[in-house]
C-alpha cells in the first residue's frame, strides 16, 4: 500500500486532502507505530512490530 494509492482513493471519493513534501507518508514515525500494531494483529509473532512498539516511547 503506497499513499499514491490513498491519494486516488481520497480524490474518488471527492474527500479534501492537502499534500505537503517532505518525509513521505509511510517513512513517518508516527504512521510506522500504527503499522507496527496493524502487523501484531495479523501476525503476533512479528518480531520487528513486536521491538518497534515495546521501544514507543
Amino acid at each position: 500500500f503506497h499513499s499514491q494509492a490513498l491519494e486516488v482513493e481520497l480524490v474518488k471519493r471527492d474527500i479534501p486532502y492537502d499534500y505537503r513534501g517532505g518525509v513521505r507518508f509511510f517513512e513517518r514515525a508516527h504512521i510506522k507505530d500504527v503499522l507496527a500494531y496493524v502487523r501484531l494483529f495479523v501476525n503476533p509473532h512479528d518480531t520487528i512490530a513486536w521491538s518497534r512498539v515495546l521501544n514507543m516511547q
